[in-house]
């Protein structure tokens, strides 16, 4: 008699022990997801303090500068012109890849640039489309990011 209540009691402090130790492996669980969810926003927020440096360089800067000062025929446009337009363009093409990747968080560089990625994407209209007579999906990301820029700044103004 004895002997079976030792094994009943050494079976319940068993599943104590393994319910605690559940326990404590959930408790653990949980503490590794946040570490895990704070790792990556301080990386998105490391990479979008990246973006923003470099649409902010003075070399960024001039680029956009010379691509949204351009009114004539793209027959017409220097070499120089239209490295400084392939910038450019190539510069959000790629901002958009990190966006929808998840490596810079949407809606910052939409919502602050939106304006500007508008405006230098029709600016590169005849450049864009002389490329892609070659290249059809050339900088098709860019698109993209005007795109979600218009929803964006639609967003905005509906919560505003």
């Amino acid at each position: 008699m004895i002997w079976n209540e030792i094994v009943s009691l050494a079976q319940v402090i068993a599943t104590v022990a393994i319910c605690a130790t559940f326990g404590v492996y959930y408790y653990q669980l949980r503490v590794m997801k946040r570490q895990l969810q704070m790792m990556e926003r301080t990386s998105q927020s490391n990479a979008l303090l990246s973006v923003v440096e470099q649409l902010s360089s003075s070399e960024m800067r001039q680029a956009r500068k010379t691509l949204l000062q351009l009114k004539k025929p793209l027959s017409e446009w220097t070499e120089e012109e239209k490295h400084a337009a392939k910038k450019v363009c190539v510069q959000f093409d790629i901002i958009e890849i990190l966006i929808k990747h998840k490596v810079v968080p949407s809606g910052m560089i939409e919502l602050h640039w939106g304006r500007t990625i508008r405006d230098c994407r029709k600016a590169a209209n005849q450049l864009v489309d002389e490329i892609r007579l070659s290249i059809p999906s050339a900088w098709m990301e860019f698109d993209n990011l005007v795109a979600r820029s218009v929803v964006t700044e639609q967003e905005s103004r509906r919560t505003t």
